[in-house]
């Protein structure tokens, strides 16, 4: 009976709004302090707020020679200016007295300016002269090659702001600043199982009838560890009640937890109804789509828990779709977490039936254009289609087919293919700059 009442009280849903369902139900997570060398690519919990100057005093661009710039003009090769060097600035070794007109002081740089002098004479505009001078061979003007202090960074100056993603050089910036741990949103914890008794590991030996090899655990840990996870994989589960409640029972030491395989209407389909048993809150049970028809998403305390169909495209589509915008947004990432372009057809697509269809595709810029060409079957059982695309083509429940040219959207999910399509722009651009320089030159 609860199998049939889950199906009857949950219809369909938009994929639109089955995405808000999933993004209204992610779970906060709290910060914790990490060192900044370990920083780099979480998400910052606080302004980073600099406690001092950077760089805290003057100090010299070159090697060369402290000095007045007033006593320097004039200064020719012919007709040098000489000064008296009445000592040298070194890093972290900086002059202790204060300058005088008529003198210099050997400095190196990086090193301290010290108090009087105004500007550094590069060493080749300088000839040491006699025991205890040094001759200036051309005028400098004031605050030439002297760093200010607070150039960089001034005291009170925002270093890092909350939801700022740390990059190497924010590093860079907060170790300047004598900063060697800041707050991050701590990272989500992700449990992966599988269900179905038809299922035998990789490597675990040769197939029985009627068996196949579990693709989805490797493939989804894989994933989630492309995106910059640390997933756990809590094993296979038999096809029955307890051993799939079982397993679920231990969602409370996760934020996500994903099931592949037991959420459709089959005999023994058990995850809907182990997750209710376990007090569960069912947010949404089936979706307008191909694939992932299926999709069941549920909490659990604070665990958002995602059952994802059995098929090896659909659980990778619905984990691109829904739990990497979730996981995006539980991280502290700002919004989109859903990259979505328009972008043009490159060929006619049909659908199989009337779901909105997520069309594995690759992106091409083509005359200005970026267009879409699908990269395999819309079964979602055939792997060979999600090996190299770069995200999915949408082609919406209203339609039968997109023509040719036609504008969609596309979701784009690979890194690799933003960076690609890049060099595409950058290439077809610098294509048509030479074409036209060759034109008008003829």
């Amino acid at each position: 009976m609860q199998k049939d009442s889950v199906r009857e009280s949950h219809a369909l849903l938009d994929w639109r709004v089955a995405l808000e369902k999933v993004l209204a139900a992610v779970p906060t997570l709290a910060a914790e302090p990490c060192c900044i060398e370990q920083a780099v690519g979480r998400i910052s919990a606080q302004d980073c707020i600099a406690p001092i100057e950077v760089p805290p005093f003057h100090n010299s661009a070159v090697d060369g020679y402290a000095v007045l710039a007033a006593d320097t003009a004039e200064a020719t090769p012919s007709a040098p200016r000489r000064l008296h060097v009445v000592g040298e600035s070194r890093a972290g070794v900086p002059y202790p007295g204060e300058l005088q007109s008529g003198q210099a002081v050997e400095i190196m740089t990086g090193a301290t300016l010290p108090r009087g002098a105004d500007a550094v004479v590069p060493s080749e505009a300088a000839v040491a002269a006699s025991s205890g001078f040094v001759d200036i061979l051309k005028p400098v003007r004031q605050g030439a090659a002297v760093r200010l202090a607070g150039a960089d960074t001034r005291r009170g100056d925002v270093l890092l702001r909350q939801g700022d993603v740390v990059t190497p050089g924010m590093v860079g910036k907060l170790a300047s600043c004598g900063i060697a741990e800041i707050q991050v949103i701590r990272e989500p914890r992700i449990a992966v199982a599988t269900s179905g008794d038809e299922l035998i590991a990789p490597g675990a030996g040769p197939l029985r009838e009627g068996m196949i090899y579990d693709s989805n655990t490797p493939m989804l840990l894989a994933l989630y560890r492309s995106w910059g996870f640390a997933p756990q994989q809590l094993g296979h589960v038999s096809d029955s009640l307890d051993s799939v409640k079982a397993t679920i029972n231990r969602a409370a030491e996760f934020d996500f937890f994903v099931m592949t395989g037991g959420v459709s209407v089959g005999k023994y389909d058990y995850v809907k109804q182990a997750v209710q048993d376990l007090g569960g809150e069912v947010l949404f049970w089936r979706v307008n789509q191909q694939p992932g028809k299926p999709l069941f998403v549920a909490k659990l305390q604070r665990t958002l828990f995602l059952g994802m169909p059995g098929n090896p495209v659909a659980c990778y589509m619905c984990s691109d779709v829904y739990l990497r915008p979730a996981l995006r947004k539980a991280r502290g990432e700002r919004p989109p977490y859903l990259r979505v372009l328009r972008v043009e057809t490159g060929e006619q697509i049909t659908k199989m039936d009337a779901r909105t269809a997520f069309h594995r595709a690759n992106l091409r810029y083509l005359n200005g254009r970026f267009v879409a060409f699908v990269s395999g079957p819309p079964d979602s059982h055939i792997l060979r289609s999600v090996t190299g695309h770069d995200g999915y083509l949408i082609v919406p429940a209203e339609r039968a087919m997109l023509r040719e040219g036609e504008p969609a959207d596309f979701i784009l999910t690979s890194i690799g293919a933003a960076e690609r399509l890049l060099l595409e722009v950058n290439q077809e651009g610098a294509g048509r700059y030479f074409e036209e320089s060759l034109r008008a030159s003829l």
